[in-house]
């Protein structure tokens, strides 16, 4: 499903897919019930190759137009990262050239929300996570134009001083606003 996707125009890749999986909040629906199951937190006895699919599955359900849907996908991944936090950054790194900004920005509000759940403690990991978000985020001349995407960033990385302060390799200007910031011009009035 992922490549097939990731390639497409979000126009084509709506009419085909995102109508499809708007309709999918019926309880008889097999991909509703899973959605549902882990939501729930219920225990996920899944290799990491599984698991990994299932997180790519659940982003793409991200691009429906149906907020109660979207909804419930966001908070059975955060009930999944917050077992398998590890994931978080791959999950990042895998839809970060997605051409559709609200999968994006829903993305890293769930990886924020798996990093206050989180149960195990990993330094290594969520320092990891705090750099890799910090390099793609704001580590950059123009900060991505998307101010929830950015406040999601910026609570991952405020989140980990504030458990690990004594990692100063950030440059806290950086992720404090006012940004810098690409600007979208409408070329309609011409």
């Amino acid at each position: 499903i992922g490549s097939g996707l990731v390639g497409s125009e979000m126009c084509i890749r709506d009419s085909l897919w995102t109508t499809y999986i708007n309709g999918l909040t019926n309880e008889d629906d097999r991909v509703f019930q899973m959605v549902n199951h882990y939501e729930h937190g219920n225990d996920l006895d899944l290799s990491d190759t599984t698991l990994d699919l299932l997180l790519t599955f659940f982003a793409w359900l991200l691009t429906s137009s149906n907020r109660y849907l979207r909804d419930k996908v966001s908070k059975a991944m955060i009930e999944i990262l917050k077992v398998n936090f590890y994931f978080c950054e791959n999950l990042l790194k895998t839809f970060e050239n997605v051409n559709d900004p609200y999968v994006i920005q829903r993305l890293y509000g769930i990886v924020f929300g798996a990093c206050v759940k989180r149960r195990a403690e990993n330094k290594t990991v969520y320092s990891s996570l705090a750099h890799y978000v910090y390099k793609a985020i704001f580590d950059k001349d123009k900060v991505y134009p998307d101010i929830l995407l950015r406040d999601y960033a910026r609570l991952i990385i405020e989140r980990y001083r504030h458990e690990y302060s004594d990692d100063l390799t950030f440059e806290i200007s950086k992720i404090t606003p006012p940004y810098t910031c690409l600007l979208y011009t409408s070329d309609a009035a011409d």
